[in-house]
C-alpha cells in the first residue's frame, strides 16, 4: 500500500525550493504622494521609510520596501514615467491636483498599478469624491495605525497578485475579508495581517533554521479584501478549495445597495456549502449575534475593548493556529498536539471514530497547512485520505506520509538544537548555541545536497576525500551515513602526513559497496613514504591536474568537478591495483 518516502513526494524538496517560488511579486518600492503638511503629520514621529523597515523587523519580516516621496501631481507622473514603481499611496490634495485626479493620470500610464488613497478624515473627502471619477483609485483608507497600516497595504497589494499563482503552485490558503468601511478596515486590516504573521511565526517548526522559517513565511494565508457582496462571492468561488477561513462584517453592499444583512447572507450561503469552515462576524450591533450564531459563526462585537484579543482567540481557537484537539463525534475532547511530532504521535494511537471524524472535516489537512507544511498538507487533504476504505490502512498511510515529510525535510539541514524537539531518528545536523555552524557541518550538508541532486539526475560520481569514509570520528575520516552518499559511483580514500591511521578499505559500508559493486580505492597521498597497513609506497594520483579543473561548485571542504569528458577506472581486486584515466578523442 505504502510508496516508498523518496517518490511519496516527487515535489517535495528538503531545502525548500518550492517556497523560493512563492510571492513571485513582491512591493519594492513605493511612490508616496503628499503635501509637505501631510508628510508633516504623517513623518511626526519618524520618516515613513524607516518606520515601515522597523515594522517590518518587528515582524521578522524580510525585504522592506524603498519609499519615494513626492508634492506634486506632477512630480508624481514624471517619477512614474521614468521609474518602476510597485505601489503609489496618495494623500487628497497635492499642489496642483487631487487624488481622484491623479489615480486616472496614473492609470492612463499604468493601467495595472495599484493606487491607494489614505486620508485624515474620512468627511473631508466626501464632496470631492461625489463629484470626481473614483475609477482610479483601487481604495482608500484612514491613517489611524501609522506603519502598521503601511505594512497592510504593502501585503494586501502582494496577496492580490500572488494568489492564483501561490494557490495553484503550492495550496497556499486564502482568508477571505469583507468590509467597506474605510474607517473600519484601516483598523482590522493590519490586526488581522499582525496576527496571520505571528500565528504562522509562532507555530513553525522550532527545529528549522531561520533561513528555511523566513522562507516558509512566503506560504502564510492570503488576505484578499472585498468591498461588497458581489466581489467577496467572487473570490470564494474562485478560490473555495483553497479558503481558509471568512471575516465579515454584517452591513456592507449588495447588488448596488447597502445592505444591513448582507454579511449574514453571504456568510450563511457559506455554510450551506461547508459545514465545517471557520466563519467570523464583526459587528458593532449587538443583535447579530444571535444571527451568527444561527449560521453558526463566532461573533465578535467591534466596540468591545478586548477585540483584539478576541481576534486572536479565533486564529488560535478556529484557524489552526492553536493545538491540534482531537475529538470524537460528539465533540467530547480525547487529547491534543501541539507539534508535528506530538501530530504523529497522537495519530498512532487516538481512537478510529476520532481518526475518521477529522479526516472526512479535511481538519488534518488544515492543521497542518497552517504550519506551512505545503506537501504534507496536500497528502492529508481528504481528497487523498477518503480513497483509503480501512480505518487501520488510513491510520497507517497517515503516519508514515508525516514520518516521511518530517525525515525528509530534516536531511541536510543543519537545525537548532531544542532538548524538548530533538529527534535523533530525523535530525541529522544540529547547532547548539547560537554561534556560526562550523565550515565542516556546512560541507556534510553540502555534500547530502550534492548527492541528491545527482541522484536525481541519474548521474554517479567519484567520491575523493581524506580518510575513511563513514568514520564516527571526524579525526579519521568523513564521518557521512551511506544516505549521504548513495549515489556514489567509486570511492577513494586518501592518507596523508595528517591522517595516520590504518586503511579502512571500504569496511565502514562493506554491506553497501559488496552488493551494488562499487570499487572503494585506497591511495598513500604521505610525502614521507613508510610501511602502512593497506597503503601501498608508490600510489600517485595528480592533484595538479585536479585542482586545475573550473570547479562546478567549490565550497572550504567540498569540491565538486565535472570533467568535460568521462574517465576511465579500471580495477584488478586480485593485485590489487588499479588506474583511473581520461579518456582522449582520436586525432585524425
Amino acid at each position: 500500500m505504502f510508496e516508498e518516502s523518496d517518490t511519496i513526494v516527487p515535489d517535495f524538496d528538503p531545502h525548500f525550493k518550492i517556497f523560493h517560488e512563492l510571492m513571485a511579486f513582491k512591493v519594492m518600492n513605493i511612490l508616496l504622494v503628499s503635501s509637505p503638511y501631510d508628510a508633516f503629520i504623517m513623518e511626526e514621529d519618524g520618516s515613513i521609510a524607516t518606520r515601515v523597515i522597523r515594522e517590518y523587523q518587528g515582524l521578522n519580516l524580510s525585504g522592506a520596501p524603498r519609499v519615494t516621496r513626492v508634492s506634486s501631481g506632477q512630480e508624481a507622473i514624471k517619477q512614474i514615467k521614468n521609474k518602476r514603481f510597485d505601489l503609489v499611496i496618495t494623500m487628497p490634495f497635492m499642489s496642483g491636483t487631487n487624488a481622484f485626479d491623479l489615480g486616472l493620470a496614473i492609470k492612463k500610464i499604468k493601467p495595472n498599478l495599484t493606487v491607494i488613497l489614505i486620508v485624515h478624515n474620512i468627511r473631508a473627502i466626501s464632496p470631492l469624491s461625489s463629484k470626481c471619477d473614483n475609477s482610479g483609485i483601487d481604495n482608500i483608507f484612514l491613517w489611524c495605525c501609522g506603519s502598521e497600516l503601511l505594512v497592510a497595504l504593502v501585503k494586501n497589494v502582494e496577496d492580490h497578485v500572488n494568489a492564483v499563482a501561490d494557490t495553484k503552485r503550492a495550496m497556499v490558503r486564502v482568508i477571505i475579508y469583507i468590509e467597506d468601511s474605510p474607517v473600519d478596515r484601516s483598523f482590522f486590516l493590519p490586526q488581522i495581517y499582525k496576527e496571520v504573521v505571528r500565528q504562522t511565526q509562532s507555530v513553525l517548526d522550532e527545529s528549522l533554521n531561520e533561513k528555511h522559517r523566513l522562507l516558509r513565511m512566503r506560504a502564510r494565508p492570503k488576505i484578499l479584501m472585498a468591498t461588497d457582496y458581489e466581489h467577496a462571492l467572487s473570490f470564494y468561488e474562485s478560490f473555495r478549495p483553497y479558503v481558509f477561513g471568512i471575516i465579515s462584517d454584517a452591513r456592507f453592499p449588495r447588488e448596488c445597495t447597502m445592505d444591513r444583512d448582507a454579511g449574514i447572507r453571504f456568510l450563511t450561503h457559506v455554510r450551506e456549502q461547508v459545514h465545517d469552515l471557520p466563519l467570523l462576524l464583526l459587528s458593532s450591533e449587538t443583535e447579530n449575534r444571535a444571527k451568527a450564531e444561527s449560521i453558526p459563526a463566532v461573533y465578535i462585537n467591534k466596540s468591545s475593548p478586548f477585540v483584539v484579543d478576541e481576534l486572536r482567540s479565533f486564529f488560535i481557537d478556529h484557524l489552526g493556529f492553536g493545538d491540534f484537539v482531537f475529538r470524537l463525534p460528539d465533540k467530547t475532547e480525547i487529547c491534543r498536539a501541539n507539534t508535528i511530532r506530538e501530530f504523529e504521535e497522537k495519530l498512532n494511537v487516538i481512537p478510529e471514530e476520532s481518526l475518521r471524524y477529522h479526516a472526512g472535516r479535511n481538519h488534518f489537512s488544515n492543521w497542518v497547512m497552517a504550519r506551512s507544511e505545503i506537501v504534507l498538507a496536500r497528502r492529508l487533504h481528504k481528497e487523498y485520505i477518503s480513497r483509503i476504505k480501512r480505518i487501520e490502512d488510513m491510520r497507517a498511510d497517515l503516519v508514515f506520509k508525516v514520518h516521511a515529510l518530517r525525515r525528509l525535510r530534516q536531511q541536510g539541514i543543519v537545525a537548532r538544537f531544542s532538548i524538548d524537539d530533538y529527534d535523533g531518528e530525523i535530525m541529522d545536523f544540529v547547532k547548539i548555541g547560537d554561534g556560526s555552524v562550523g565550515g565542516k557541518a556546512r560541507g556534510l550538508a553540502f555534500m547530502w545536497a550534492m548527492n541528491r541532486k545527482l541522484s536525481s539526475a541519474g548521474r554517479s560520481y567519484l567520491l575523493i576525500g581524506p580518510g575513511r569514509w563513514g568514520s564516527a570520528d571526524p579525526w579519521l575520516g568523513i564521518p557521512v551515513q551511506w544516505g549521504d552518499i548513495s549515489a556514489v559511483g567509486a570511492i577513494i580514500e586518501i592518507y596523508s602526513d595528517l591522517i595516520r591511521a590504518d586503511a579502512s578499505q571500504g569496511r565502514h559500508f562493506f554491506q553497501n559497496i559488496t552488493s551494488l559493486g562499487i570499487p572503494y580505492l585506497t591511495v598513500n597521498g604521505r610525502k614521507i613514504k613508510e610501511r602502512v597497513a593497506g597503503l601501498a609506497e608508490d600510489d600517485y594520483l595528480d592533484w595538479k591536474w585536479l585542482l586545475a579543473v573550473s570547479p562546478e561548485n567549490d565550497g572550504v571542504y567540498v569540491r565538486h568537478v565535472r570533467l568535460p569528458q568521462p574517465f576511465v577506472m579500471i580495477c584488478n581486486g586480485k593485485k590489487p591495483e588499479s588506474v583511473i584515466y581520461v579518456s582522449r578523442p582520436v586525432a585524425g
